[in-house]
């Protein structure tokens, strides 16, 4: 828990470890929804999985993006009138990171990033 309060807070002071500039423009999404879960708490574990969440226009942001990609790359499904888009196609939900818009949820957007802790969690 601690790791992760010092992880937030240094997104948060913009700390970023050399050689950050060079990561490519999509990792933004990435970054900012981390950002976005670390300063709400939305944070959960799944197994050997953390997952961070963000919603709103940070996740709007990611999922139109995830939409602008060409179709032979494109993961989408439709589920009960909620579209996810997949950043990579998994056959399980866990483990993946995914946006989903809403036609009938308060949150009409919500992204989820999953990150592989593994057996760390534990000791």
């Amino acid at each position: 828990m601690k790791f992760l309060l010092l992880a937030g807070a240094l997104l948060v002071l913009g700390w970023r470890p050399a050689g950050a500039s060079n990561l490519p423009s999509n990792a933004a999404f990435y970054t900012e929804c981390l950002k976005a879960a670390l300063q709400s708490q939305a944070i959960d574990r799944d197994g050997p999985y953390l997952r961070f969440a963000c919603y709103g226009e940070t996740a709007e942001w990611f999922y139109n993006a995830l939409g602008r990609r060409d179709a032979d790359v494109l993961r989408e499904k439709d589920y009960s009138g909620d579209t996810i888009r997949f950043a990579e196609f998994t056959d399980t939900a866990t483990g993946g990171t995914y946006c989903r818009r809403s036609t009938h949820s308060a949150q009409q957007y919500a992204c989820s990033v999953s990150v592989r802790a593994g057996s760390f969690l534990d000791r």
